[in-house]
């Protein structure tokens, strides 16, 4: 990763982190332009020269040669000379994929491929797909091995100021002009790698032409770059000198910067003092301050208690101020975690498309509420259960369109998936119109496979039976494929949301769909909790379960009997009454209700009631031991400021 003697690994993460979003925007746009949207040409050719522009300058020449065929094609669709039929949306995102390919290999080992002789092989075969998609119209790409291979390097002009260092001192203007030696097969090249080098050395105020026209050969063969720098004019020819196919290079130092060029530099010194506004900081990084409030949290706990304990006034009235300060700081923190659901949504357009060309099944794929946010810990982990619910929904859920007409169906189905914001949790959906889950095969299945005996399967309700699904190795399908049967899958929906503290529900309908429903946790680090107790033990619920806390003195009789089990009168409803001593079967203990701790679960509320409420607490979650994990009413620990550890309880899974 060496261009014209400059050092670039230094940028090279975020190449990797520009380029990969880049890469995203290029395949939802090339998905939108198959579906009608004309102007998502202009943005999927945007991306793909963004990232040639990026790719060149890093040295990688695979990615830039691909973005660069792959430009041709965009540039044919958006000049009418030729048509996005799904054959060429189907080559434009095999070499999208390619990309994300030879991206995951320069992230994993540090350059694009492991051997030279099968990326020819690989990139020169996918190129040939981008040449015949154009081969019609009057800018066809040559189809020759070698001019393929050695493509035009050009890069935005923005890149090239972001990888400038800032430098102090700078008091000479210089204008400087260029010209290429009449032989240069590649001047966009040629004036890339020279508007590099000098912006190494300087500042680069203007160039006639513009940037672009030079990256993009649309000159003769001399222009000109005007230069700010504290380097003088030898340092300068030094540079230029490097690079090969520059037939001369005149320097002539301006005694006296003109007014469009002192302009020109105001505005860029603007947009640089812009763009540093906003950094990227690794996931690493933010975790590692996560932890370390964490900690702050769990000793402001501790210098409470000791105030109160020893009624030290001046340590309590500091510790308001502290805490109030504490609170701030973890929530900024919190919120720099938080990232949108479009971050992971934007990957299923594609995946649902191959997989309905692969079925030879029509689908509608809506989405809705790509704006909600989650901690990005959560969002990662739910990338695979996502997968698997949307391969399901096409693979068991959508019939085949003919079908779906002998039901009275539209051909085509349609699959949703929406995200909303509930109360201190984010619900995840993914809904089909399909034939839905038939109840009495699932029953069959499980009793063939052992998990379930004939008197049970008969005692089943339907939701239990269509939750069978979740059983490890359970598979509905009669035969295995590449898509599924193979008894994998909605296990892992199921062990990955559970294990970050959320539920899975699933309702279906026969012929008329399923609907399958993650409720997730918005962060899983720290969070506010209502501190009970049961007996001599301290236990921690959410407060995102707590709806109200009533005090056992408050019924005034109004705890009943109905069918044999406790339910309790409030405001005119009934709710159900258990107790969390016999939730959690604790060792029989006198047990003295002193409140009921309404809490809310799948959308019914119910009532707890406990020996005592200590205090609302914001505790610091510790997640579960593998030997814990899975336990149910158990969703973690938190470890009080004296030192304590404390069980926090899982209510959805609890009850």
């Amino acid at each position: 990763m060496n261009d014209g003697g400059v050092d670039v690994t230094k940028y090279l993460q975020v190449f990797l982190d520009e380029t990969g979003e880049h890469v995203q925007t290029l395949i939802h746009a090339v998905l939108s332009l198959e579906s009608g949207d004309a102007d998502a040409v202009h943005e999927a050719f945007r991306a793909a020269h963004t990232i040639k522009g990026m790719a060149a300058s890093m040295g990688f020449r695979y990615m830039e040669q691909l973005c660069h065929a792959l430009e041709n094609v965009l540039d044919s669709i958006r000049n009418n000379r030729v048509d996005a039929t799904s054959e060429v949306v189907d080559v434009l995102l095999e070499s999208a994929a390619t990309l994300e390919e030879l991206l995951q290999n320069i992230e994993t080992q540090g350059q694009e491929v492991t051997t030279d002789a099968e990326a020819e092989t690989e990139i020169s075969t996918l190129l040939s797909k981008l040449d015949a998609c154009v081969s019609a119209s009057a800018d066809t790409m040559s189809a020759d091995a070698e001019g393929a291979a050695s493509v035009t390097k050009s890069c935005e002009s923005d890149a090239v100021e972001e990888k400038t260092e800032k430098r102090e001192g700078r008091n000479r203007t210089y204008e400087i002009t260029v010209v290429l030696d009449k032989s240069c097969m590649f001047k966009g090249a040629r004036g890339f790698l020279i508007l590099k080098g000098l912006s190494e050395v300087g500042e680069i105020v203007k160039t006639t032409p513009p940037p672009q026209d030079i990256e993009e050969e649309r000159f003769d063969f001399e222009f000109k770059v005007v230069l700010v720098t504290d380097a003088d004019e030898a340092d300068i020819k030094r540079v230029l000198n490097a690079i090969a196919e520059i037939e001369c290079v005149k320097v002539r130092e301006l005694q006296e910067e003109s007014q469009e060029t002192k302009q020109a530099r105001t505005e860029k010194s603007k947009k640089r003092e812009e763009g540093i506004r906003s950094v990227r900081v690794g996931i690493e990084k933010l975790d590692t301050v996560v932890n370390l409030v964490g900690e702050l949290v769990i000793n402001k706990g501790r210098l409470v208690q000791i105030a109160r304990k020893y009624g030290i006034k001046e340590l309590g009235d500091t510790m308001s101020i502290v805490e109030r300060t504490i609170t701030d700081l973890q929530y900024e923190i919190m919120q720099m975690r938080m990232v949108s659901v479009e971050h992971i949504f934007n990957r299923f357009p594609k995946l649902v498309r191959d997989l309905c060309r692969k079925l030879s099944k029509e689908v509608e794929f809506i989405i809705e509420g790509k704006e909600i946010e989650l901690d990005r810990t959560v969002l990662d982990e739910i990338v695979e259960p996502l997968i698997h619910l949307l391969r399901n929904a096409i693979d068991h859920g959508i019939e085949p369109p003919e079908e779906r007409e002998s039901k009275g169906k539209n051909r085509k189905g349609r699959v949703r998936l929406t995200a909303q914001r509930e109360r201190g949790h984010v619900s995840i959906t993914v809904e089909d119109d399909g034939r839905g889950i038939d109840v009495q095969k699932v029953k069959a299945k499980a009793v063939a496979k052992g998990l379930i005996s004939e008197a049970d399967a008969a005692r089943l309700s339907n939701a239990d039976a269509s939750a069978l699904i979740f059983t490890p190795g359970f598979s509905t399908a009669d035969a295995a494929t590449e898509t599924s049967g193979r008894g994998v899958g909605m296990d892992v929906v199921k062990s990955k949301v559970e294990a970050l503290g959320g539920t899975v529900e699933i309702t279906s309908e026969k012929d008329c769909g399923t609907r399958i429903t993650l409720r997730l946790p918005l962060t899983t680090a720290i969070i506010q909790a209502l501190l009970i107790s049961v007996g001599d033990e301290l236990y921690a619920i959410p407060l995102s379960s707590v709806v109200e806390v009533v005090r056992w003195s408050d019924l005034n009789g109004n705890v009943r009997q109905l069918h044999g089990e406790q339910v309790m009168l409030l405001r005119g409803s009934l709710l159900p009454l258990l107790s969390l001593r016999c939730l959690l079967e604790l060792p029989n203990g006198e047990e003295k209700p002193n409140a009921v701790v309404v809490v809310e679960r799948s959308g019914e509320k119910l009532g707890l009631f406990v020996d005592s409420i200590i205090e609302q607490q914001e505790i610091v979650v510790k997640p579960l031991g593998k030997l814990l994990q899975g336990v149910k009413g158990l969703s973690g620990f938190t470890i009080l400021g004296d030192g304590r550890v404390v069980p926090i309880l899982d209510v959805l899974t609890l009850i």
